[in-house]
C-alpha cells in the first residue's frame, strides 16, 4: 500500500474503533462512514493506477518478446540458406541476438 492508503486505513481503523466503542453515538457512525468511503475510492484509485502501469509493462515486453521471435524467424532463414554464414551476417536482426554465431 501507498503511504496515503496507510494514513487511510490508519483513519478508518480509529473510526471503526470508536463506532464499536461507541455504536449510538451518530458522529462516531458518520466519522466512520466517511473514512470508510475515502478508503475505498483510494483503494480504487491506487488499483487503478497499477493496473496501467502493469499494462504498460505488460505491452512493452509484449513488444521485445515480438522484436525477438522475429529475430530468430530472420536468423533462421539465414541458416536455411545456401550460405548460412553470409547470409547471417548481412541480417543486422540476427547479429544483434546472436552476435557471435551470426558472424562466425
Amino acid at each position: 500500500m501507498s503511504a496515503p492508503l496507510d494514513d487511510l486505513a490508519r483513519e478508518l481503523g480509529r473510526a471503526r474503533a470508536a463506532h464499536e466503542k461507541r455504536p449510538d453515538d451518530r458522529r462516531a457512525e458518520l466519522w466512520y462512514w466517511r473514512a470508510l468511503a475515502a478508503f475505498r475510492e483510494a483503494e480504487i484509485a491506487d488499483l487503478k493506477a497499477r493496473n496501467g502501469h502493469l499494462n504498460l509493462r505488460l505491452r512493452s515486453a509484449l513488444g521485445e518478446l515480438r522484436r525477438r521471435c522475429r529475430q530468430v524467424e530472420t536468423f533462421g532463414e539465414a541458416l536455411r540458406a545456401s550460405r548460412p554464414r553470409r547470409r547471417a551476417a548481412r541480417h543486422a536482426e540476427a547479429a544483434d541476438l546472436f552476435q557471435r554465431e551470426a558472424l562466425q
